[in-house]
């Protein structure tokens, strides 16, 4: 995991916020369970609270907002000063699927360092368009990125599976886990996986133990969350739920809520990619994913890792 104990405090490369959980969008395989979730806009009072009390033992390089597509959030300029406030990331970045540009107003660019575009083959954006809302952001100092996604993975599976070494070997390949230093703060918990909060919330039986643990104002809440951060060689609860980054690949596309749910009604063994999982373990392929590609006729806007400015 990309992540430090220095002086005191934990220092993360990325900490995500939801905006809201549902979405415009219904992606056959959110990793984030969108299509799942009924209408749901955490209250602003309640993640201040919890990245104030987190902030005092914990930094971010950069806050994400996402969800769900956090510009469905009437109130996301308030969220974003909210986050800013508690002073957990250097810097605040939004997620969006890049269909409601027209939301991004001239207040709420001048409040975030960075934008992430999300691009999909049935929602292009127009080049024109996406030209003219980079030299938006670009007038404003605000970095601009891309993810033109072709294909998906699949995510996970509703009734999982109970073969704890195929969890085991998914989540040791598991680049969210182990590569991308992405953690999350949800419903007063913090997750040193953004996709097990989702699972938590939308697939975890009653009563199964929870994936991420309580933030606290309690002194040692510091060695709490050590010690579940360092603990990284076991796979999470939600993990029996969750394919990581070694599901089925194919074409991206939109889907029915019926559809949604018939395909993640599949069990785990059934949704995984035991050629890619094996070249993975066997170090074979390095950890940028292989779902995007450059956007445009002639790769106008090139996606690169997802860190490439355009």
């Amino acid at each position: 995991m990309a992540f430090e104990i220095k002086n005191g405090s934990v220092l993360s490369d990325s900490l995500e916020v939801h905006a809201v959980d549902h979405c415009n969008l219904s992606c056959l395989s959110c990793s984030h369970l969108s299509p799942l979730s009924p209408k749901r806009r955490p209250a602003l009072a309640s993640i201040e609270r919890s990245l104030a009390r987190l902030a005092r033992v914990y930094r971010a390089k950069t806050a994400k907002v996402l969800g769900g597509e956090p510009l469905l959030r009437g109130d996301l300029l308030a969220l974003i000063r909210a986050i800013r406030k508690t002073r957990v990331a250097q810097s605040v970045r939004i997620l969006s699927n890049g269909t409601l540009l027209s939301r991004f107003d001239g207040e709420i660019l001048d409040s975030v360092d960075s934008v992430e575009l999300s691009v999909y083959p049935e929602h292009p954006i127009a080049l024109p368009v996406m030209r003219l809302f980079h030299e938006r952001c670009r007038q404003r100092g605000v970095r601009l990125y891309l993810r033109a996604y072709t294909h998906f993975r699949a995510s996970g599976s509703r009734p999982g599976t109970r073969v704890l070494a195929l969890v085991q070997r998914l989540y040791k390949a598991c680049w969210y886990a182990h590569a991308w230093g992405c953690h999350r703060v949800d419903a007063g918990r913090f997750y040193k996986c953004p996709l097990a909060a989702s699972t938590d919330r939308l697939v975890r039986p009653p009563r199964a133990p929870s994936s991420g643990i309580l933030i606290s104002d309690d002194p040692s809440f510091f060695k709490t969350l050590a010690d579940y951060l360092a603990a990284a060689d076991q796979a999470l609860p939600a993990c029996s739920h969750c394919l990581g980054v070694a599901g089925l690949k194919f074409r991206h596309r939109q889907a029915t809520r019926a559809e949604w749910k018939a395909f993640h009604a599949r069990p785990t063994e059934s949704l995984v990619d035991y050629e890619f999982l094996e070249r993975i373990e066997a170090g074979k392929v390095d950890d940028r994913p292989d779902w995007c590609g450059p956007y445009g006729p002639e790769g106008e806007f090139e996606m690169g890792n997802g860190t490439d400015s355009v």
